[in-house]
């Protein structure tokens, strides 16, 4: 499995298990307004980038030549959330994952940080309105 088909399986669940959540909403409307063609991941990390939010994975040797991952989201200059620019990690150092199952983590972080942006309908405008 890619990492990609990881991060879509996730949201792909979500929206199965939990379709009446207001995280469901969001997606939906996302997908639904992102006028990019592609995955999930790509339509979802792309709004996320016009926001001035992202992710990212910090590799960790936990032995020689095995490594891990721990996920972090990343917040730009000039974020929406008007968060001070920076990268956090989701997880601790000693709790690091496998890429897949890392993506599969990033992917639920990234919506529920996306769920935190007032008037969140404004920007979906926005984009629809100026594609690539």
């Amino acid at each position: 499995m890619t990492t990609e088909e990881a991060f879509n399986r996730k949201i792909s669940r979500f929206l199965r298990d939990e379709p009446e959540s207001s995280a469901s909403h969001t997606i939906r409307k996302i997908l639904d307004n992102v006028p990019y063609s592609g995955s999930y991941m790509f339509k979802i990390e792309e709004f996320a980038y016009s926001l001035g939010l992202g992710f990212h994975l910090r590799e960790i040797e936990i032995s020689k030549g095995k490594t891990r991952f721990i996920p972090c989201f990343k917040y730009y200059p000039e974020n929406v959330l008007n968060e001070t620019p920076r990268t956090e990690d989701l997880i601790g150092q000693f709790m690091p994952m496998t890429k897949i199952d890392a993506y599969s983590f990033v992917a639920k972080e990234l919506v529920y940080r996306l769920m935190r942006v007032e008037n969140l309908d404004q920007y979906l405008t926005k984009m629809e309105e100026s594609p690539i």
